[in-house]
């Protein structure tokens, strides 16, 4: 049962906080609520203690705050419920530091108020106002005006002690705000590069299978009576093992890196996904584009491939030759596909077709194969 109810609960923030408006309207909905629950608190202590004026002041404010929590709970006209809490916010604080600052419980409003509005507002506003009213409490108490406004402390405590308690209190609230922010950051900063990291290649920094699996899937999701076509290119690079050989996989490393680099220079197409999809194999997945197109950008791929002039040496023929890449097209209708790998199947037989036809050519079902 409790755990019902949690799940609800954490749901329901979720809501809440899914959008901007809601997450502002939430925050000034949990203000109103605790200048509610303190204000009666302190009010009924007054009460007892028969400090009447006080306590009347402080049932005021909570009925006022209750009335503007009841407006943030509609969408509609926030505005005007966000205007009064925070006419009511600057007439309470400027009473509680005029003329309440005798009583021994606004001793707990210097406290509530800087966490408060640390906890509602951001960082720079929610100093802004902390520092506004510590000038305003300098002003108030520790200048001429102190007498002329005959304000009246407690007994426990001097004009000095209240000023320096709430500076201190000010102070340790924006602190832990501060740390909180600085946290905050932190993690979404590592939330970030977690995120980059599982869609992206580390080692060319081109997307990888994941993210090419994932557009993929994204593509069958279209309803297939839009009759969208998809292509695909399967690229494979000859010969790497033998570049390996010559030269070492941490040479080996950086032709990857600059021969994907110089792929995605080729596409142009913000809608196309250019991946890793393995080892020295690469992908183009290419939405809306026809057979033309993809083997028009397949040999513009090869081509530019082909010019880095990247040599190798071949120790059965004993010469240097260059390194090139095979691609296999494929292209079909979404509604004629019966899964994604169908697809990837059929590029990958068309690269099958490129390799074994002697390399360094763009094959496609829908043509003869294209030699250099």
């Amino acid at each position: 049962m409790s755990d019902r109810i949690l799940t609800k609960a954490i749901h329901f923030m979720d809501n809440l906080y899914c959008k901007e408006e809601n997450r502002q309207r939430f925050q000034k909905r949990v203000l109103c609520d605790v200048f509610l629950i303190v204000s009666f608190l302190i009010g009924i202590i007054n009460l007892i203690t028969q400090d009447y004026f006080y306590a009347i002041v402080m049932f005021c404010f909570g009925l006022y705050s209750m009335f503007c929590a009841i407006g943030f709970r509609y969408k509609k006209n926030t505005m005007i419920p966000s205007v009064l809490i925070n006419i009511g916010s600057i007439l309470m604080i400027s009473y509680l530091l005029s003329f309440g600052i005798g009583n021994a419980y606004t001793i707990m409003w210097l406290i509530i108020i800087p966490n408060v509005i640390t906890m509602v507002l951001s960082l720079k506003k929610a100093i802004i106002i902390l520092l506004s009213i510590l000038i305003l409490m300098i002003v108030l108490y520790l200048s001429p005006l102190c007498n002329v406004l005959s304000i009246q402390f407690h007994e426990f405590f001097t004009k000095w002690h209240v000023v320096l308690f709430y500076a201190v209190f000010a102070f340790m609230a924006a602190t832990f705000e501060y740390l909180r922010n600085l946290t905050s950051m932190k993690l979404e900063e590592s939330r970030k590069e977690i995120l980059r990291l599982s869609y992206y290649d580390d080692l060319t920094q081109i997307y990888n299978r994941r993210s090419f699996d994932e557009a993929l899937s994204e593509l069958f999701k279209t309803p297939y009576s839009t009759k969208r076509h998809v292509a695909l290119l399967m690229i494979d690079i000859d010969n790497f093992k033998l570049y390996n050989d010559n030269y070492g996989h941490l040479q080996g490393d950086k032709i990857l890196t600059k021969i994907a680099q110089t792929i995605s220079s080729v596409i142009t197409e913000e809608t196309d996904t250019f991946a890793r999809y393995g080892g020295e194999e690469f992908v183009v997945l290419m939405p809306d584009a026809d057979n033309l197109m993809a083997v028009d950008l397949a040999e513009k791929i090869k081509s530019s491939v082909r010019e880095l002039g990247l040599v190798y040496y071949d120790n059965f023929e004993s010469a240097s030759k260059y390194l090139s890449i095979s691609i296999g097209v494929a292209c079909e209708e979404l509604s004629n596909l019966d899964c994604c790998e169908t697809l990837i199947r059929l590029a990958d037989e068309n690269l099958y077709r490129a390799k074994k036809q002697g390399k360094n050519i763009v094959c496609s079902s829908a043509d003869n194969p294209i030699h250099s």
